[in-house]
């Protein structure tokens, strides 16, 4: 009898040790399953995206990849299988998103049966009604929901009314939202994502500085709660950079690098915080080699644009044209490729040949205000004085802004004119620029306190001078661009 009591103590632990592995084995492969959501809800990580039928693919593919097929069976088998998991609202989140690039592709068939499925896992009725409203567009019944105490449901639910106002492009109502809902759920990782991603600006945009920082702290704040989360650092690395921060930068994308060794994107990332802080041996020595490879597919052209900017900053710049023509080849309507291809011809071409060049490229993109402030940034700023053309500069820049204001075309209009030798005109342009970004960059203030001192400003000069010089010392600021303007304006205050 003795034994029997033994034998069934020891077969209850097994059962129990059993049970807590399998438990421990289906907590991780959730984890896994909602990291791998999280980072293909994201669109790649390119400089130049978005396509909503690609989206579908990668997210549709997360699913699978974990043996979930969400358009596979009925609704409702497809529900179990996620149910079976001990998955419910989390995953309905990701459908929501599914939902929305189904919308976007033009997928209204495929729109109805994941509406149902989030619906099947997650049957909240507050969120029910929430998704409903978002399917039909609803902003009225939106706001009514916002104001009508949402503060009392939990942060998943104030997450989705968030998200929802996200896609309806209403940008304040969901900064409301997330910021109330991280005032009662701060740590809750959800949330401090969404307000960071609604707050950090589009890869090719300069944004505003107040918002960035926010945006910094929500990143921060999610990381401390999931430390091995390479989407949200791979944001936090790409707002330090926006932030004139490339120490900061490149110390996320370095830790991400070890969570992901060999990623292409994160080289990538590395190589352009080396660049930013002046070591151009070691960025070129990251860039030249991702020229060669295939996936992500956007790697091999940006790659070869910034070795091309490397090989400029050595004064290589015949060498630097061959990598920017690798760039054009592989994207012939990216304005970043070509304004460095047309530098490099500006700098080791005849004269004949950059005119060829800016023509066909101008020509080619008459109305895109980007192109246009790139053509001008190139012909006010070329490191040789005899080849630039103040004048044409500044029309383009004025083009460019008639199109579409951004800080960065009052800047490029700024530092034109003041080389022109306009400096109350390029003061105002400076300060455009730097209204719009709400604190400006820290070439709007070398070249604002260049003005100042033209126009004989001494001591407004100095404060934004020494403002330059604290910044760039503080944060290793050593692109050699900017080492150039900054080298100007040392003499330049050493009259």
């Amino acid at each position: 009898e003795l034994l029997g009591r033994v034998e069934s103590v020891l077969t209850r632990l097994h059962t129990a040790d059993e049970n807590a592995r399998s438990a421990a084995a289906r907590t991780e492969a959730n984890r896994l399953l909602l990291a791998d959501l999280l980072e293909a809800r994201e669109p790649s990580w390119s400089l130049d995206r978005e396509d909503p039928k690609r989206a579908v693919e990668v997210l549709e593919s997360a699913f699978a990849r974990h043996g979930l097929d969400i358009d596979g069976g009925t609704t409702e088998d497809a529900a179990q299988a996620i149910r079976s998991r001990g998955l419910g609202s989390e995953v309905a989140l990701f459908l929501d998103s599914l939902t929305e690039l189904r919308r976007a592709a033009g997928d209204k068939d495929g729109i109805t049966r994941v509406l149902d499925l989030a619906h099947a896992i997650d049957p909240d009725p507050q969120r029910a009604d929430l998704r409903e409203a978002l399917a039909a567009g609803e902003l009225d019944v939106l706001r009514w929901i916002a104001k009508s105490g949402f503060e009392d449901q939990p942060a998943i639910t104030i997450e989705l009314l968030g998200s929802a106002f996200q896609q309806l492009n209403q940008k304040d109502d969901a900064r409301r939202v997330y910021r109330t809902g991280i005032e009662r759920f701060p740590a809750d990782f959800a949330l401090q994502y969404r307000l960071g991603r609604l707050l950090t600006p589009p890869e090719m945009e300069s944004g505003v500085t107040a918002d960035k920082q926010e945006a910094v702290e929500c990143f921060r704040a999610a990381l401390a709660l999931r430390p091995d989360s390479t989407v949200v650092r791979y944001y936090l690395g790409r707002l330090y950079y926006k932030l004139q921060e490339p120490e900061r930068s490149l110390e996320q994308f370095t830790i991400a690098l070890t969570q992901r060794p060999d990623d292409g994107t994160f080289l990538f990332q590395v190589g352009n915080c080396k660049l930013a802080m002046g070591l151009v041996d070691e960025a070129l020595a990251i860039q030249r080699p991702l020229v060669e490879r295939q996936q992500p597919d956007w790697l091999a052209g940006w790659a070869a644009n910034q070795t091309g900017r490397c090989l400029m900053a050595r004064g290589e710049v015949a060498e630097a044209a061959r990598y920017f023509r690798l760039a054009v080849d592989q994207n012939p309507n990216n304005p970043q490729f070509n304004s460095g291809l047309f530098e490099a011809v500006l700098a080791s071409g005849t004269s004949e040949e950059a005119v060829q060049v800016g023509q066909r490229y101008a020509e080619r993109f008459p109305d895109d205000p980007e192109v246009l402030n790139n053509l001008a940034w190139v012909l006010a700023t070329t490191a040789d004085v005899d080849k630039r053309d103040y004048p044409r500069a500044i029309e383009l820049a004025r083009r460019s802004l008639e199109i579409n204001e951004s800080d960065a075309s009052w800047n490029t209009l700024g530092v034109a004119l003041y080389y022109s030798g306009d400096a109350e005109a390029a003061t105002d342009a400076l300060r455009r620029s730097i209204r719009l970004q709400g604190a400006g960059n820290v070439v709007d203030w070398m070249f604002l306190a260049r003005a100042h001192k033209l126009l004989g400003r001494e001591a407004e000069a100095r404060d934004w001078y020494e403002r330059v010089v604290d910044y760039m010392n503080v944060n290793k600021i050593g692109d050699p661009e900017f080492l150039r303007f900054r080298a100007e304006t040392d003499a330049e205050f050493a009259r």
